[in-house]
C-alpha cells in the first residue's frame, strides 16, 4: 500500500497530488509537503462552489420580506413565557402568551413550520405591527390578524368557523401566505388542510409576522427555515435562506471523512500486519490519523449548524448504519460497534473535536431524532420511527457515545421515555382500518370479531417497532464495557441516571413539582423496561437462584432496603424514619451487616451546627460547586448525609438553565467497573415499583375511564333503542285501535319521533365510534394482553419480595413505603382496568397464583404492628377491598393459610376505635353482602330509579377519584359475593372470646350512636336553613359530611346485623355476661333510628322532600332496609313461636291487674319486652316500611305529618297529585324571594324495590309486625306503673337497684353503666358502697369489681340518639 492508495481510498480520485515525483525528498519532508497540498487542494475545493457569497449585512433587504437573516421569536424569558436558547421553543406560563417573529412579508409567498410539544390550546398563524394583544386575545381574535386553534377545531379572524381535524402532540403544521393572491392555508404532517383565509387585508404599510399563542403551560417549536422544513410546499419559500454554501462544503469534507472511516475500519478488522509504504516512510496509520485532523478541523464549525447536521451529517449516518461481514466470512459487523465504519467516523469525531463541540454536535442529532420520532405516525408500519430507532440504536453501539448520552442526555426532559413510547396513528388511519362498520360496542352492536381481529391487526403493525426499542434498552445495559478504577459500566450509569430520574417523578408526584413525565409516555418505558429486566432475570439471575426459590416470581434481595445500596429520596419506611430505625433497630443490624459496615458508620457519626456549616464551607470551596450549577444548587445536609462524604462525583455536565437541583439530587458519585448482575436487575425492579406507582399507573386509570365512557354511552343507546320500540309499539296499538281519520296524524307523528329518536342515537353513536377507536389502541398496544402479563410479573416481584422479606422480624420496617402503597393500585389494575370490557367480574383463573400470593400476604399483615405510616395501613386495606369485590379474591382469602385467615378476621374485628375503622368495617360487609334483609345489591336503589331497574354493568372505577386513588367505598359497586366461610370464622371468634366479643360490640355500637347522632343534628341544620326568610345557601361541604354520616351508620347498622344472624348466640343467652347491655342498647338504638327516620314530624323526610342532588345517596331504603334486618335478627327465634305460644301467655299473668286478669310480664319473650317497653316504639315504624300507616299515632306539634301516613291527617296534601297545597318557605334553597309550592312528598313502600326485597322478606316483616302488635296488646292490659317506680334516669324502665348506704334507686342498667366511670351516687353524690338487686342480690360493692367484664364501654344505655350524643362517643380512627 502506497501513499497513492491512502489518497485514493480518502478522496477517491479527486485529490489531484502526485505522489511519484518526489523519491529524493526525506520523508518527512515528503509527508509535510503532501499534507501541505492537500490541505492547500482542500481549501480551494472548499470555496470553489457555486453560490454567491453571503452578505455580511444582516439587514439586507430581501424581496417581500423585512428583518435579520436568522428568524426567531421575538421574545425574552421574562417570567410569563420560556424561551429557548436558540429562541425557537416557547412554553406559555401565563393565562395566554402572545409572541411573533422577528421579520414579516408584504409580498410573495411564505411558509414557516409549527411542531407541536402540547395539544392545548394555542393558535397560530400571522399578525401585523397593527395587532394588540392581552391575556385574553391571541392570534385571530384582531382584525389583522389570523389563527388556527387546532384543539378546538376552529379558524379565528375576528369571526370564527370550522376547519380542520383536532391536532395532537407532535403534528408539524405548516403555516403558508401567498400575499399576493391574499390567501392564508394551513397543512398538517404534509397534508392539505384547504384554504383556511381568502382576500385577507393587504397594502401599503401592511405586512405580516408569523404569530403563536398559547395557553397555560402549552408548548411548540418553530422552524422558520434555519433547519430543513419536514414536510416543505411547493412554491412557498421559507422565511430563512438555507446555507448554501456551508451545506456544499460540508457535503464535500463528510464524504471524505465517511471514506477515511471506512478505511481505517477495514485495516481494524483485517488480520494482516499493519503494512508501511517502506522502511522510512511513517505508517498508514499516522498518515489517516494526519488526514482525519485536516478535515475534522474544517468540519468542527460547520457542526454547529443545525441544517447541516440534520440535513447533511444524518443522511451520511443513515448511510453507515448497515450490517457489513468481513472477510473471512465471520459474524457481521454490527454498526456503531467500534470497529464498524460509524464507530470510527464516532472515535475520530470523538477524537479530533474539542469536548464541547462534540457534545453542540450530539446535542443537535439527538433532538433531531427525538423531534423526528415524536412526528404522529401517519401510516400503521411506523416506518420514520423504525427508522430513527435502528439509527439511534446504531449510534449506541459505540462505547464512548452510550456512556455519554446515557450521563448526560437520556434521562433529561424524558428523552429516552419518549424513544420507547409507540404514539397511535392519526385518526385517519385508524378509520382506514376500523372503518364504521367494523367499530363494535355494546351500544352500537356490530361483529365483535371484526373488530378484534383489527385490534390483533393494530398490535401486530407495532411489534416490530417494540422488537426495535427493547434492542436498544438492551444495548444501553451493557455491563461489560466498564473497566475498574476506570470508567463505569453503561449499565452502572444507566441505573444510577434511571433512579435520579424516577425519584424525580416521585417527588413530582408528591406535589413538590409540576410533574415532568406524561401517564402514557411513562407506562411504556415501564413496560420495556419490565420485558428487558425479565430477559435479563432469565438469563443472568434465574440459573443460579431456580432452585432455593418456590415461587414463579423472582424477588428483590430485601437486604438492599437497609443496607443502603438503594438510595430513596422523598420515601419514608413504613416503620417510620430511616435515621430512627437506624438508631433503634442498630443491634439487628449489626447481627445482619456487621459491625463496620459503611450504613452503620454513618449512624455513629456526630453531627452538630458547626459539623454542618464546616461541611457547607468545604461544599462551596470544592470543584463539585464549580460543575453542579452554581450557586443555583440545592444543597441538603439530608442528601450529604445519605452520600459517602469522601467519594468524588463522576464528571457531571453543569446546566444552568435547570435551575436548582431536584429532589432526587445528582445521584452521588458512579462508581467505575462492571455492575453486580443480581444487584443492577433488582434496582431495576426497584425502580420499577416506584415509577408504576408515581406515573405509570395514571394512564392505566385512564384507560379505565374510556371504558367507562363506551359503557355509558351503550347504555345510553341501548335506552334509545328500548324507548323508541317501546313507542313506536304503542302507536301502533293506537293506530289499530283508532277511529278513520287518524293515520295523517299518527305518520305525522311517527315521522317526527322517528327523526328525535335518530338524533339522539347519531350523536352518542358518533362519540362512541370515535371512543371505540381509541380503545382499540388500548386493547392492541397500549394495555393489551402482553402488557397486562409484565404487569402480572411486576405485582408478582412485588408480593414475593414482601413475603420473603416480612419473616425478617423488625428488619421489615425498613421496607419503603412505596411497595405497600403500590399493592392496590396494581391490583386494580390486574383485576379490573385491564379489562377493555365492560363488566363486574372477570375471568381470573389464569392469575390464581398471584391472587393467591397477594390474598396471604395482605391477610396476614393487615394488622402487622410494624407498620406505622397511616398511608400503608390504609394501602392494605384498600388492597384487601380491591381483592375482595372480584369472586376470584374472596375465594384466594378463603384458601390463605388459617393462620392467615385467623390474623385478617381478627384485624378486622378489632375495637373500633384510634384506626380507620370505617373502612375496615366497608370490608368486613364484603362478607354479608348479598345475605342480609334487603341487601341483594352493593349500590343501593335511588330515588329516580325506583327500585326497578338495575343499573348496567357499570366497573369498578366509578367509585374512585379522577386520579386513580380509592375512596374506601368499594363494596358500594362491586356485586355481592357473600362468603359463608369468614361469616362462620367471626361467628366463631365471638362465640368463643367473651371479652373480645363484647369489646367489639360495644365499640361498633358507640361509632353508631355518634354517627347517627352526627347524621340528625346536620339534617337539623339544613332543615332550619331551609326555613328561613332570608335567603341562604346550603353548604356542599355539609351535605358531603351529612352523607359520609348517613353511610357509615348505615353501614355499621349492616355489621350489627351480620354479627347477630350468624352468631345469635351473643344475645339470646340471658345468662351470658353482658348480654343484657348489649341486648338494651342495640334495641334501643334501632328503635331511635327507625322512629327518627319514619314517625313525623321529622328532619329527615323534609330534607328528602327537598331532593338535594349532594344527598342522593340518603334514601328511605337503605337505613330502613338495614334497621329492619337488626330486628329481624333479633326476633328471630320468637318469630318462629305459634299463635298458641303466643296466646297463652294471658294464662299465666300475676303482676298486673285489667278487667280481673292478672297478666306475669315475664312470660313475654325477652327481646319482645326489649323491645315494647322502649318509650320510643311505635309499630308505625313498621308499617311505614310496607307503604301504609294503620295505626294512629298523636301528632306532637302543629306540624303537619309528612309521608306514608294516613290521608286524613294529611289534609293540606293533595291526594290527586301529591303536592301541598299551602305555599312553603323553602325559598332560600331555590333562591327566589316569591312563594313557590312545596316540593312533592316522596312516598316509599318496600315492595317497590323487587330487585332488593322478596316476597318472602317482605312477609317477614308483616309476621313481625303482627307479632309486636299482639304482644303490645297483652302488656297494655298491665297497670300503667306509677312514675315514682320508674327509673329517674332513663324513664323507660322500673327501679330494680338499690344504693347503699344512700337507698337511692334506679334500673340495673343505668346503675351499671354509671359505675364504670363514677362511683358516687347520681343524686346525693356518696360513695356508693354496695348496689343491691330487688332480689337481695349484690351486683356491685366496692372491694369486689363489677360483675361485668371491663372491656364494656360507650354511651349509656339512656342516651337517646336523638339528643347531643356522649362527647366520647366520636369518630375515633375514622
Amino acid at each position: 500500500m502506497d501513499f497513492s492508495s491512502v489518497l485514493s481510498s480518502v478522496f477517491g480520485g479527486e485529490c489531484p497530488i502526485k505522489t511519484d515525483s518526489r523519491e529524493d525528498d526525506d520523508s518527512s519532508t515528503l509527508l509535510s509537503g503532501y499534507l501541505v497540498e492537500i490541505g492547500s487542494w482542500l481549501e480551494e475545493k472548499l470555496q470553489s462552489h457555486p453560490f454567491p457569497e453571503d452578505s455580511s449585512d444582516l439587514d439586507t433587504a430581501i424581496a417581500g420580506r423585512l428583518g435579520p437573516r436568522r428568524t426567531v421569536f421575538d421574545a425574552t424569558d421574562d417570567g410569563s413565557i420560556l424561551v429557548s436558547k436558540d429562541k425557537l421553543t416557547l412554553q406559555s406560563q401565563n393565562a395566554f402568551s402572545t409572541v411573533k417573529a422577528n421579520c414579516c412579508v408584504y409580498s410573495g409567498r411564505w411558509m414557516y413550520e409549527v411542531q407541536l410539544r402540547s395539544k392545548g390550546v394555542m393558535q397560530i398563524g400571522w399578525c401585523s405591527a397593527h395587532c394588540k394583544f392581552t391575556q385574553d386575545t391571541g392570534v385571530g381574535d384582531t382584525r389583522y390578524s389570523y389563527g388556527l386553534d387546532g384543539s378546538k377545531q376552529r379558524i379565528w379572524h375576528v369571526y370564527t368557523q370550522k376547519y380542520g381535524p383536532f391536532w395532537r402532540s407532535g403534528d408539524v403544521f405548516g403555516v403558508c401566505v401567498d400575499m399576493d393572491e391574499g390567501r392564508i392555508e394551513y397543512y398538517r404532517n404534509g397534508a392539505a388542510l384547504g384554504e383556511a383565509f381568502k382576500d385577507i387585508e393587504r397594502g401599503p404599510g401592511l405586512a405580516l409576522y408569523p404569530a403563536v399563542s398559547l395557553a397555560f403551560n402549552d408548548s411548540l417549536t418553530a422552524n422558520f427555515g434555519g433547519s430543513p422544513l419536514k414536510h416543505p410546499v411547493e412554491g412557498y419559500r421559507c422565511l430563512q435562506d438555507a446555507p448554501n454554501i456551508l451545506l456544499y462544503q460540508a457535503e464535500c469534507l463528510l464524504k471524505y471523512i465517511v471514506n477515511l472511516s471506512g478505511a481505517i475500519s477495514r485495516h481494524t478488522r483485517s488480520d494482516q500486519d499493519s503494512p508501511t509504504i517502506d522502511n522510512a516512510f511513517p505508517s498508514f496509520e499516522s498518515i489517516y490519523m494526519l488526514i482525519a485532523s485536516m478535515l475534522i478541523e474544517k468540519i468542527a464549525p460547520l457542526l454547529a449548524s443545525s441544517y447541516v447536521v440534520e440535513d447533511k451529517v444524518f443522511k451520511y449516518m443513515k448511510g453507515m448504519c448497515v450490517l457489513r461481514s468481513n472477510t473471512m466470512n465471520e459474524s457481521p459487523i454490527q454498526p456503531g460497534s467500534p470497529e464498524s465504519t460509524l464507530g470510527t467516523f464516532l472515535t475520530l469525531l470523538w477524537t479530533y473535536l474539542e469536548p464541547e463541540e462534540m457534545k453542540l454536535f450530539l446535542k443537535k442529532m439527538l433532538n433531531f431524532l427525538a423531534n423526528t420520532y415524536k412526528e404522529t405516525p401517519v401510516d400503521l408500519d411506523y416506518e420514520k420511527q423504525r427508522k430513527i430507532i435502528v439509527i439511534l440504536t446504531c449510534i449506541c453501539q459505540h462505547p464512548q457515545t452510550r456512556k455519554y448520552l446515557l450521563e448526560y442526555k437520556f434521562f433529561k426532559k424524558n428523552c429516552l421515555p419518549l424513544f420507547l413510547y409507540t404514539k397511535p396513528p392519526d385518526e385517519s388511519t385508524l378509520e382506514q382500518l376500523l372503518p364504521d362498520e367494523a367499530i363494535w360496542t355494546e351500544g352500537l352492536g356490530g361483529s365483535k370479531q371484526v373488530y378484534l381481529l383489527a385490534c390483533e391487526k393494530l398490535k401486530a403493525h407495532t411489534g416490530v417497532l417494540y422488537t426495535l426499542q427493547k434492542n436498544l434498552i438492551h444495548i444501553l445495559l451493557n455491563n461489560r464495557d466498564g473497566e475498574e478504577g476506570c470508567s463505569p459500566s453503561s449499565r452502572m450509569i444507566f441505573m444510577a441516571k434511571l433512579r435520579k430520574f424516577v425519584m424525580d417523578n416521585n417527588a413530582e408526584m408528591r406535589g413538590l413539582y409540576t410533574s415532568s413525565t406524561q401517564p402514557a409516555i411513562g407506562l411504556s418505558f415501564l413496560c420495556t423496561l419490565l420485558d428487558v429486566a425479565r430477559t435479563l432475570w432469565n438469563e443472568e439471575v434465574s440459573t443460579a437462584t431456580t432452585s432455593s426459590t418456590s415461587s414463579q416470581y423472582p424477588f428483590i434481595d430485601y437486604r438492599y432496603f437497609y443496607d443502603g445500596t438503594f438510595k430513596y429520596t422523598n420515601i419514608d419506611r413504613i416503620g417510620g424514619v430511616l435515621s430512627y430505625l437506624k438508631k433503634h433497630f442498630r443491634q439487628q443490624l449489626v447481627e445482619k451487616l456487621g459491625e463496620d459496615h459503611a450504613s452503620l458508620a454513618a449512624v455513629d457519626q456526630q453531627s452538630d451546627l458547626r459539623n454542618e456549616i464546616a461541611a457547607f464551607n468545604v461544599f462551596l470551596d470544592s470543584a463539585i460547586f464549580l460543575v453542579s450549577g452554581g450557586p443555583n444548587s440545592t444543597y441538603s445536609f439530608i442528601s450529604r448525609a445519605a452520600s459517602n462524604t469522601g467519594a468524588e462525583l463522576h464528571h457531571q455536565e453543569g446546566d444552568p438553565s435547570l435551575g436548582p437541583s431536584r429532589p432526587g439530587g445528582s445521584g452521588g458519585p458512579i462508581k467505575a467497573g462492571n455492575m453486580d448482575e443480581r444487584q443492577s436487575i433488582c434496582e431495576l425492579l426497584d425502580c420499577a415499583v416506584i415509577f408504576y406507582y408515581s406515573v405509570a399507573h395514571k394512564y392505566v386509570v385512564m384507560i379505565a375511564d374510556l371504558r367507562d365512557n363506551i359503557c355509558h354511552l351503550s347504555d345510553i343507546l341501548l335506552e334509545t333503542k328500548t324507548n323508541c320500540d317501546d313507542v313506536v309499539h304503542n302507536l301502533e296499538e293506537l293506530k289499530r285501535s283508532s277511529t278513520v281519520g287518524f293515520s295523517k296524524a299518527h305518520e305525522e307523528l311517527m315521522q317526527e319521533l322517528d327523526t328525535r329518536f335518530g338524533q339522539r342515537k347519531s350523536i352518542f353513536a358518533k362519540r362512541s365510534m370515535e371512543l371505540a377507536r381509541k380503545q382499540a389502541w388500548y386493547r392492541s398496544v397500549a394495555l393489551g394482553s402482553h402488557r397486562r402479563s409484565l404487569l402480572c410479573w411486576l405485582m408478582g416481584i412485588v408480593f414475593e419480595t414482601l413475603r420473603r422479606f416480612s419473616d425478617e422480624d423488625v428488619l421489615f420496617s425498613f421496607l419503603p413505603e412505596t411497595y405497600i402503597n403500590v399493592i392496590p393500585v396494581l391490583l386494580d389494575t390486574i383485576l379490573d382496568f385491564s379489562y377493555h370490557d365492560t363488566g363486574m367480574q372477570h375471568d381470573l383463573s389464569a392469575d390464581g397464583e398471584l391472587i393467591n400470593l397477594g390474598a396471604n400476604f395482605l391477610a396476614l399483615h393487615l394488622a402487622d404492628t410494624r407498620v406505622i405510616l397511616a398511608s400503608c395501613k390504609d394501602a392494605l386495606i384498600q388492597a384487601l377491598g380491591s381483592l375482595t369485590c372480584h369472586q376470584a379474591g374472596i375465594y384466594a382469602l378463603e384458601q390463605a393459610s388459617p393462620r392467615s385467615q385467623q390474623a385478617f378476621v381478627r384485624a378486622l374485628l378489632r375495637p373500633y376505635e384510634n384506626r380507620a375503622w370505617g373502612q375496615s368495617n366497608w370490608l368486613l360487609l364484603r362478607f354479608w353482602l348479598g345475605d342480609g334483609f334487603g341487601y341483594r345489591e352493593s349500590r343501593p336503589p335511588c330515588v329516580w330509579q325506583g327500585g326497578k331497574q338495575a343499573g348496567r354493568s357499570l366497573g369498578l372505577y366509578r367509585s374512585r377519584a379522577k386520579n386513580g386513588s380509592h375512596t374506601g367505598l368499594l363494596h358500594l359497586v362491586a356485586p355481592a359475593c357473600p362468603s359463608k366461610h369468614f361469616q362462620q370464622m367471626i361467628s366463631e371468634i365471638l362465640s368463643k372470646d367473651e371479652p373480645y366479643c363484647t369489646t367489639f360490640l360495644n365499640s361498633v355500637l358507640s361509632q353508631l350512636n355518634w354517627a347517627f347522632s352526627e347524621f340528625i343534628h346536620i339534617l337539623q341544620d339544613i332543615q332550619n336553613v331551609s326555613q328561613r326568610d332570608e335567603q341562604q345557601v346550603i353548604e356542599t361541604k355539609q351535605l358531603k359530611i351529612c352523607s359520609m354520616c348517613f353511610e357509615l351508620t348505615v353501614s355499621l347498622m349492616r355489621a350489627l346485623e351480620m354479627i347477630l344472624t350468624i352468631t345469635p348466640g351473643l344475645l339470646q343467652d340471658a345468662s351470658r355476661a353482658n348480654s343484657e347491655i348489649i341486648l338494651g342498647r342495640i334495641c334501643q338504638l334501632a328503635i331511635q333510628v327507625l322512629s327518627r327516620v319514619t314517625v313525623p314530624p321529622g328532619c329527615f323526610q323534609h330534607v328528602m322532600d327537598l331532593c338535594l342532588p349532594d344527598l342522593s345517596n340518603v334514601t328511605h331504603f337503605a337505613i330502613i332496609s338495614a334497621a329492619i334486618g337488626i330486628l329481624l335478627a333479633l326476633m328471630k327465634n320468637e318469630l318462629i313461636e305459634d299463635d298458641s305460644n303466643t296466646a297463652s301467655v294471658s294464662s299465666t299473668s300475676t303482676i298486673g291487674t285489667s278487667n280481673g286478669n292478672v297478666v306475669e310480664i315475664s312470660k313475654i319473650p325477652r327481646i319482645s319486652k326489649h323491645l315494647l317497653t322502649d318509650t320510643s316504639f311505635h309499630i308505625t315504624s313498621l308499617e311505614f316500611a310496607l307503604g301504609e300507616i294503620k295505626t294512629p299515632i298523636a301528632a306532637s306539634s302543629q306540624q303537619a305529618p309528612r309521608g306514608n301516613f294516613d290521608p286524613k291527617m294529611r289534609a293540606h296534601i293533595d291526594p290527586l297529585t301529591n303536592e301541598v297545597r299551602v305555599p312553603s318557605p323553602f325559598r332560600a334553597i331555590i333562591g327566589v324571594k316569591e312563594i313557590v309550592p312545596d316540593p312533592p312528598i316522596i312516598k316509599f313502600n318496600m315492595a317497590d324495590y323487587p330487585n332488593h326485597v322478596t316476597k318472602e322478606e317482605l312477609n317477614k316483616v308483616r309476621r313481625l309486625i303482627e307479632i309486636l302488635q299482639l304482644r303490645q296488646t297483652l302488656l297494655s292490659e298491665i297497670t300503667v306503673l306509677s312514675e315514682d317506680s320508674l327509673c329517674p334516669i332513663c324513664y323507660a324502665k322500673q327501679n330494680s337497684a338499690v344504693f347503699d348506704p344512700c337507698q337511692h334507686q334506679s334500673c340495673e342498667n343505668c346503675i351499671i353503666q354509671h359505675l364504670m366511670n363514677n362511683k358516687q351516687c347520681f343524686y346525693c353524690k356518696l360513695s356508693i358502697a354496695k348496689v343491691v338487686r330487688a332480689d337481695g342480690a349484690v351486683i356491685y360493692e366496692n372491694s369486689l369489681p363489677l360483675k361485668l367484664s371491663s372491656t364494656v364501654v360507650g354511651s349509656s344505655q339512656t342516651d337517646d340518639v336523638s339528643q347531643a350524643v356522649d362527647e366520647g362517643d366520636g369518630p375515633s380512627g375514622l
